[in-house]
């Protein structure tokens, strides 16, 4: 099966490119020979994958596109890098892995859809521009390839779309079953129902299947570098931002309150809600991605249930992928990478909002305000007062040849003590001519004791005019007679 694959799959791909290639609109369209039948809001497979390696023949300095391995029938796991490669230096690193349940489509369009608005804003918005310089995101978008065929299938024929396993067919003698993925990872794993031939079959042993090994060791080369991670394992049905553990919600997390303070902060302005582990669910989630990664191998990490089951379950409609769930979860990813140099903190500090930006022709006045309360789903209670906001040019704050300034003037609101505005006011001679991105960053004060805490960077270009120089005249005194 795996030789059949790998033989039509190159001639599939080449007739699909030469076909689009004819109706160009319906390719940017996402037209309905490119979606999966009956979601017309989700790309199929083949396009999906044509769509990644668009990303890396479009932007070149950018992506790169690889694979980590295959799975059971021979697939390709393709891994997107995407960030600057022109700007070599020690990054963050987020990591999006989508599609290991087979039939969750909105998880994996939101992951592909996340890099390619982030790709296109390069150089014309400001977060996406210092995100690409200055993060790593490493995306699986489909992780489980041969169940996802299966699933789509199942559209195509108009029948229920269960289809969640990958598609090993060496365990069940009587159907094909395959295992159910995020259970056969090797922290805490369990055989769960022992029985092969049913649906949530967690294998034979752990790490059994190859799908599974792939992005264990992806993850084991992810862990062997120092830099600072953060992982979003993209799933589906619950509308949840959940912590380690899954496995049991009573085993010690030492970092429990403050995933879910991350948590809390990504899930703001979306219909997901923050949750410390199974504590909401009546069954523990054995051998998972997310409690893996954070047991095994120190990498921070949420698991993000996207949907809820009366919008489809598993199997978003596109009703509510487009109205609730795809802008909304878009955002939480961005600022899941605003997160990502230091995870466990950066969500307890202020975001700052950048309200105005008003040039003259010899200076730049921007105007906005900084916030410890009120960007969180659930409110919060441990808020101060903005301690100080900083400033740079070029690199953000955290970058160790950043030069950081202070704001000279925080003007603290008498109602709510969280909240203070600012407006700085920068010469043009400070900087050279051109476009400069200029990052900042606030502080807090502390709260009931706490330490003070940076929130997010924010950013905003300033383009920065050639000012002429003005020559000097001589005057002499004009003589009468």
């Amino acid at each position: 099966m795996a030789k059949q694959i790998q033989l039509k799959k190159p001639f599939l791909s080449i007739l699909f490119v030469i076909l689009l290639s004819f109706f160009p609109d319906q390719t940017a369209s996402h037209s309905a020979s490119a979606t999966i039948p009956g979601f017309d809001c989700y790309r199929n497979s083949q396009t999906l994958q044509l769509a990644m390696q668009q990303l890396q023949s479009t932007y070149p300095e950018l992506v790169q596109l690889n694979n980590i391995g295959s799975s059971y029938e021979g697939q390709e796991i393709q891994l997107l890098k995407v960030g600057s490669q022109k700007i070599q230096t020690e990054k963050p690193r987020l990591v999006l892995i989508s599609g290991l349940r087979a039939n969750s489509f909105a998880p994996v369009e939101i992951n592909l859809q996340f890099l390619e608005d982030l790709l296109m804003n390069y150089d014309q918005d400001a977060s996406s521009t210092w995100i690409l310089d200055f993060i790593e995101i490493y995306a699986i978008p489909l992780a489980n390839p041969d169940g996802r065929l299966i699933a789509e299938t199942q559209a195509q024929d108009n029948h229920p779309i269960t289809w969640q396993n990958n598609t090993n067919p060496g365990y069940c003698p009587s159907n094909l079953t395959g295992v159910r993925l995020n259970h056969n990872f090797p922290f805490e794993w369990s055989e769960g129902n022992p029985d092969p031939c049913n649906e949530s079959f967690h294998g034979p042993t752990s790490s059994s299947e190859p799908e599974t090994q792939a992005l264990t060791s992806f993850l084991e080369g992810i862990a062997a570098d120092t830099n600072p991670t953060l992982l979003i394992h993209l799933d589906s049905f619950r509308n949840h931002l959940m912590t380690p553990y899954q496995y049991d919600e009573n085993f010690p997390n030492p970092h429990e309150q403050e995933l879910y303070t991350l948590a809390n902060k990504l899930a703001y302005n979306t219909p997901a809600n923050p949750m410390i582990g199974t504590e909401q669910f009546s069954f523990e989630i054995t051998g998972n991605l997310l409690d893996f990664a954070f047991w095994e191998l120190d990498i921070p990490g949420l698991a993000y249930k996207i949907g809820s089951f009366e919008s489809g379950g598993h199997t978003t409609a596109c009703w509510y992928f487009n109205d609730y769930l795809l802008e909304q979860t878009k955002t939480s990813l961005m600022r899941a990478a605003y997160a990502s140099p230091s995870a466990y903190w950066l969500a307890y500090g202020p975001e700052t909002e950048i309200v105005s930006s008003n040039s003259t022709p010899f200076s730049v006045t921007i105007e906005g305000n900084s916030n410890d309360y009120s960007f969180y789903k659930v409110a919060i209670h441990d808020y101060g007062s903005i301690e100080k906001l900083t400033w740079s040019v070029d690199l953000p704050p955290n970058h160790p040849q950043a030069e950081v300034q202070l704001v000279p003037e925080l003007l603290e609101d008498p109602e709510y003590p969280f909240l203070s505005s600012f407006s700085l006011t920068i010469p043009y001679s400070e900087f050279e001519p051109g476009k400069h991105l200029l990052f900042f960053q606030a502080w807090d004060s502390g709260a009931a004791g706490f330490q003070s805490n940076p929130g997010f960077i924010t950013s905003i270009f300033i383009e920065v005019p050639q000012i002429p120089d003005i020559p000097h005249f001589l005057y002499a005194p004009l003589i009468f007679r």
